[in-house]
């Protein structure tokens, strides 16, 4: 099977025996993504997604090291435009950030950790970070701070979770065939 992408809000797909779709992947703004696997809807985030999925949407499937690489760029690129927007947004309503604050907000995402002198616990405006370019994938130390959004893209679910968190969205799973949507959890 693969992805349906729907334009329209509120449309909920089905198959053409009448079964819902696995997942969906819903952000405001944009096209709704109903998906039988995961990867399906990963898929349609990131263009050439290696595809290593399988019909069976309940099969555990090891990911590929290229799937992983992609999802990573894709998180990190999508932190650095989130991030600039949210200082755009807190710039514009007359908010002063110290140097030390704009140094941190507009750091690298991409492979580069961030070190802070103290915990990010600005209540104002979060700092979004990649989990993977910190403890336990690298060397480097995870940031303390209460106002820290971690983007984790070490799996498809954490990254279309991360995904739908940064611009406002849900992600919903059928826990099993028949069941009711929900978000899912326990990850």
């Amino acid at each position: 099977m693969t992805a349906i992408v729907v334009a329209e809000n509120g449309a909920h797909p089905v198959h053409e025996d009448g079964s819902d779709y696995y997942a969906a992947l819903l952000i405001p703004g944009q096209p709704s993504i109903f998906g039988d696997t995961l990867t399906e809807i990963v898929a349609e985030t990131i263009d050439d997604y290696p595809n290593v999925s399988t019909t069976d949407p309940d099969q555990i499937v090891i990911d590929s090291g290229e799937a992983l690489l992609a999802r990573v760029a894709m998180l990190e690129m999508q932190a650095a435009a989130v991030q600039a927007l949210v200082v755009g947004d807190r710039g514009t309503v007359g908010f002063a950030f110290t140097e030390d604050e704009l140094t941190a907000l507009f750091a690298s995402k991409s492979g580069t950790a961030l070190e802070l002198d103290k915990p990010w616990d600005s209540q104002d405006t979060p700092l979004l970070l990649v989990t993977t370019n910190y403890a336990p994938f690298t060397a480097a130390s995870r940031p303390a701070g209460s106002s820290i959004i971690w983007l984790d893209p070490t799996n498809e679910l954490r990254y279309l979770q991360s995904l739908a968190t940064i611009h406002g969205g849900e992600l919903f799973i059928k826990v099993s065939r028949g069941a009711s949507w929900r978000p899912p959890s326990g990850v």
